[in-house]
């Protein structure tokens, strides 16, 4: 079985908001690299990173 997944790189001056993202994305998924990370899809996901 594959997994389908995301990749979702930022570039975010503020570091409240930055630190906001990351502790988000931490949470759905694994950090690649400082500011990449990959998120396994999801819609559940997918509708929360929309919102």
């Amino acid at each position: 079985m594959t997994k389908n997944c995301i990749i979702i790189t930022y570039d975010i001056q503020d570091n409240k908001l930055r630190s906001h993202v990351s502790k988000f994305l931490l949470k759905h998924g694994v950090r690649l690299q400082f500011s990449v990370f990959e998120i396994v899809n999801s819609p559940r996901v997918i509708d929360l990173i929309y919102k």
